[in-house]
């Protein structure tokens, strides 16, 4: 199981040299250059939103180290933007990677995931988990999701 999440995982960071307005890999070097890229087409700083792109730029960053760009890449694929259709499960996989490095809002997004049973079988005790985790590194939508859940 975990050789298969690995695979898994390899593969959602795998991508061609060209980003899709076809700007080379090479041509933006560090993992945080590649998460300012990916964070500029997905919130349209300056032009129109280009969802293909910030993931293309968040896999890249991701597969440098960047955690905060497998959270981003986790809520683009969940949400099915940028690719072909969502994916919870990819999602979920980026999240849990996510938030082994410590990302709140990754720990906050599986919470939701269990609450919901979004690509998952509800589960309200992981859900408090997850959201008890982002709660210690002082998330405070995952301190209301908890009050909300009676913890």
């Amino acid at each position: 199981m975990l050789l298969d999440m690995a695979r898994r995982f390899t593969a959602l960071l795998a991508d061609p040299a060209t980003s899709p307005k076809g700007v080379s890999a090479v041509a933006i070097k560090t993992g945080a250059q590649r998460y300012a890229r990916a964070w500029s087409s997905e919130s349209a700083e300056g032009n129109a939103a280009d969802p293909a792109e910030a993931v293309y730029w968040y896999r890249l960053a991701a597969a440098d180290g960047e955690a905060k760009a497998l959270t981003n890449l986790g809520t683009l694929i969940a949400r099915g933007q940028g690719i072909a259709h969502a994916d919870p499960e990819a999602a979920r996989l980026l999240w849990w990677v996510a938030a082994a490095h410590g990302e709140a809002i990754a720990m906050f997004n599986l919470g939701a995931m269990y609450e919901r049973g979004i690509g998952v079988p509800v589960d309200i005790v992981n859900a408090r988990k997850w959201y008890e985790r982002a709660a210690l590194h002082n998330h405070a939508p995952a301190r209301a999701a908890l009050t909300r859940l009676g913890s």
